[in-house]
């Protein structure tokens, strides 16, 4: 991923960044909008065996074809409305941004559908080859053939596109076609579950996006986009900590009518303690990283970066509490708790952002990740009746455990790698 951040760095200049930036918010804004929740409920259906394969992923089909006409009608109008945020690219690199939608929506299908079956090994390989693809694509589009931001917009589309198609041809005899057209039957009840979750993962785009979109509208340096967009590219890759987890978690409580409490809150103490050594060693190499692999023209991005980190760190613990109120058939409390901390920072942002710009979309940030995370918690605690104590304050035995797991992801990995047959 930082390869990617690089190369673009080097072939689009600060404003070609920020403008990039602008054309990727809109594309995740309006996936996350657009996909209808379902993220969530294909892999609650699954995990909890309410569901087959062939009807969650028939269903997700005609979902995202319904989403993919509403899309299009809604971006065009969109971009051509004459709204501020839309000066900051070209019309055409939003529309192609907007052509992308519908395979980003199905890409976060597939890996709900794998997370809900347990298929982790291809659920990561699939993420790895869309990571790999997009860098590739992105160096031959963006530095060797100069197509600018369109060249790396369609490296996303690509990304997106390939990986989902090598996971539907391996998995190609698992597919009954009879129930892959009767999908629509299912679609109601993923609905169902998915609109109860909808406002939650809206709400969690929105706020990785709306310090974006505040000064997409509220300033006139493109530059600054672009300077925010790769902090928020560099912290969000400690998320994959919590977010691990959270593959896991979700549907092992979903299918597990006695959840294990104690372990979860373990696994929240544990997920703390490797969160806050990952954040400081990335706030130590954070510096030499950007100059070196981005350049010196990019050396404000930092300073967003070290703000930012103290949110992301509350915010990784209440990324853990989350799969517990997905799995309890809860979806409501985290869409509720969620929608607070979008109220919260954009009225932060609205009072930061026009006297402190960069600095100041990132404090306002920082601050509505950590007020979530204590809301988060705190409605936790209180349904599962633990104290504070037993959620946030480490235990000798959670160092011991941190090292075991540690010491075990190698022969593990093997293991899952020969039973699938990779």
């Amino acid at each position: 991923m930082f390869i990617t951040q690089a190369v673009l760095a080097r072939a689009l200049g600060t404003e070609g960044r920020g403008s990039f930036a602008a054309c990727i918010t809109f594309m995740n804004v309006m996936a996350t909008l657009f996909s209808f929740g379902l993220d969530s409920s294909n892999s609650y259906y699954l995990a909890s065996r309410r569901s087959s394969l062939s009807s969650v992923l028939g269903a997700s089909v005609y979902v995202v074809c319904l989403s993919a006409l509403i899309c299009s009608a809604a971006a065009y109008l969109l971009i051509f409305s004459g709204i501020t945020f839309f000066e900051k690219a070209a019309s055409n690199d939003f529309l192609l941004a907007a052509l992308c939608i519908g395979p980003v929506i199905f890409y976060s299908f597939t890996v709900s559908i794998l997370r809900g079956t347990l298929r982790y090994t291809s659920m990561n390989l699939m993420g790895i080859a869309n990571i790999l693809l997009i860098a590739i694509a992105t160096y031959i589009l963006c530095y060797e053939l100069n197509m600018g931001v369109k060249g790396a917009i369609a490296a996303y589309l690509f990304g997106a596109i390939l990986p989902v198609l090598t996971i539907l041809l391996i998995s190609r005899k698992e597919i009954e076609l009879y129930s892959l057209y009767k999908g629509y039957k299912t679609v109601p009840g993923l609905l169902h579950y998915g609109f109860r979750a909808y406002i939650s993962y809206f709400a969690q785009t929105m706020n990785i996006q709306l310090g974006l979109l505040v000064m997409g509208f509220m300033l006139d340096d493109v530059s600054i986009l672009g300077f925010y967009s790769i902090a928020i590219a560099i912290v969000s890759r400690i998320w994959i900590i919590p977010d691990s987890l959270y593959q896991v978690l979700m549907p092992k409580l979903a299918n597990d009518k006695n959840m294990d409490i104690e372990g979860l809150c373990k696994a929240l103490r544990i997920i703390i303690l490797v969160v806050i050594a990952a954040s400081l060693f990335l706030a130590a190499i954070c510096h030499p990283l950007v100059l070196y692999g981005l350049g010196p023209e990019f050396i404000p991005a930092t300073i967003a970066v070290y703000i930012l980190l103290i949110g992301v760190i509350f915010r990784s613990a209440s990324k853990v509490v989350t799969a517990y109120f997905f799995a309890a058939n809860r979806p409501g409390i985290n869409s509720a708790i969620k929608f607070v901390g979008v109220v919260i920072n954009i009225a932060l942002l609205m009072l930061m952002v026009p006297a402190y710009k960069l600095t100041g979309a990132a404090i306002a940030t920082s601050i509505s990740y950590a007020l979530e995370a204590f809301i988060m918690l705190f409605y936790f605690a209180r349904i599962t009746r633990l104290s504070s104590a037993k959620l946030l304050i480490p235990q000798l035995d959670d160092v011991r455990s941190g090292l075991l797991v540690a010491s075990s992801i190698t022969s593990n990995k093997k293991r899952a790698l020969l039973s699938e047959g990779v």
